[in-house]
């Protein structure tokens, strides 16, 4: 009898490692199927893009991928609203992106050897 025990408690944990094992790999599809919807969006808006612009606009993506979804939004919308032409040019991405970053333009001036910033410059002639 007591053998008989062990051996129901292994078929036991077979069948529940086997159930376990399912239920992880549905758990990982549902994740991959998840992932794949995602990226069906990039993939349905590539049309509209310039092949530079579209580029760029995944390669923003898999450094920042909160970035690129606010521009994506923001050229839907100017397309939507008719603001934006089709093709979207890289030009417009990259100033979506640098007003979503907060970044400004700078203009840097080489001189006596030395980049510097031309506000710096006309600082120092102010002084």
């Amino acid at each position: 009898m007591h053998q008989e025990d062990k051996d129901l408690e292994m078929i036991k944990r077979r069948k529940l490692l086997k159930y376990y094992r399912e239920y992880l790999a549905s758990q990982l599809k549902k994740v991959e199927e998840s992932k794949k919807a995602d990226e069906d969006v990039y993939i349905k808006v590539k049309p509209l893009f310039k092949e530079d612009a579209y580029n760029w606009l995944i390669n923003i993506r898999k450094n920042k991928p909160a970035v690129a979804d606010e521009i994506l939004k923001a050229i839907l919308y100017l397309v939507l609203n008719g603001m934006a032409g089709i093709p979207i040019e890289y030009e417009l991405v990259e100033l979506l992106r640098r007003k979503i970053e907060g970044e400004s333009g700078k203009i840097y001036v080489y001189r006596r050897g030395e980049m510097k910033e031309f506000g710096d410059i006309l600082r120092e002639k102010k002084d």
